[in-house]
């Protein structure tokens, strides 16, 4: 549809929903709306444009009021969308590209803070995942001095985030540094607001961290009132502590943790195991890292919990 067509129909009534192909930014349908359409109308609107056009080609929708929009907009429109598209791809290509570079180009980046464009410093997450949850094994010992370079000179922090960051925790959860971390805990995170607890929570588990006072935190994240992702990840991190986390971390998981889904059910009654059983009966997963693997289904890295240990990492003989 070129931008005199569709501009014709936008002017037609109050608002609309423009969909465009958004590698090529070429309008493929509006949509018109009464100037009495509810949400439930804009929501079954949105979710229609759905499947326009050919299977795999990528499309975005906006809704857009009449009165402002003309020729010039619609343009600036369609070239926005796709040149947005371009540097979408080239991020994805970049960081698909990561999981094959060498450590030591990976580690340059942190050190330079250079991060290639279209990527950014917040890509920095990604490569933290990549370094210490994917290629750990192909670490050295002058791989993890340069690092803890990174982590000291606070090239990679922001000022929101506790001293420690996500690299130096990192670091520490390579090098099983508990006592460091503990430290940390009570110095900056003791009863801290819940979302500077959810990042650090997941390394506390993978330490095995025994602490009352970082167990007491989980407890409380379990608790919660916020989202089941935090308290999902605030449950695993007991259950990978198992029964040292005690007889509380079960009476908040089983109080909190709703018959939701069959693989949140999975996953709850897996980790009570974990907590209520004899940690001898207990033994590595060997399909994943940590509890995580890769999703091989999105087209760059994510991690997700591991279907063989619903992400604890252990498996029981008995499960």
């Amino acid at each position: 549809m070129n931008t005199e067509d569709a501009l014709r129909i936008i002017k037609k009534s109050p608002e609309c929903l423009v969909t465009l192909r958004a590698d090529t930014g070429e309008i493929l349908t509006v949509k018109n709306l009464s100037a009495t359409a509810s949400a439930d109308d804009r929501m079954a609107c949105l979710f229609n444009a759905d499947g326009i056009g050919q299977a795999g080609v990528p499309t975005v929708s906006r809704f857009l009021g009449s009165l402002p929009v003309n020729a010039a907009s619609l343009h600036d429109l369609v070239e926005e969308t796709r040149r947005a598209y371009e540097s979408m791809t080239a991020r994805v290509k970049i960081l698909n590209g990561w999981r094959y570079q060498s450590l030591s180009d990976l580690v340059a980046i942190l050190e330079s803070g250079d991060f290639p464009y279209p990527t950014t410093l917040n890509d920095r997450y990604l490569l933290f995942e990549l370094i210490f949850d994917v290629r750990d094994t192909e670490l050295d010992s002058a791989l993890i001095r340069r690092l803890w370079a990174v982590a000291d000179s606070y090239q990679v922090e922001i000022p929101e985030e506790p001293p420690a960051g996500a690299l130096r925790l990192s670091l520490w959860r390579y090098e099983m540094r508990t006592t460091e971390f503990v430290s940390y805990w009570h110095k900056y995170l003791n009863g801290s607001l819940v979302p500077f607890l959810i990042g650090p929570c997941v390394f506390a588990g993978d330490l095995k961290v025994t602490d009352p006072i970082v167990v007491n935190d989980l407890i409380r994240l379990v608790r919660a009132q916020w989202p089941f992702g935090v308290k999902q990840r605030a449950m695993i991190a007991l259950g990978k502590i198992g029964p040292k986390a005690g007889p509380e971390a079960t009476r908040a998981i089983r109080d909190e943790v709703y018959d939701s889904t069959d693989l949140i059910i999975v996953q709850r009654n897996r980790v009570l195991a974990r907590i209520e059983t004899d940690p001898e009966l207990w033994h590595d997963c060997n399909q994943c890292r940590r509890g995580k693997v890769i999703d091989d289904s999105s087209h760059v890295l994510v991690l997700r919990d591991c279907p063989g240990c619903y992400g604890l990492g252990l498996i029981s003989s008995s499960c």
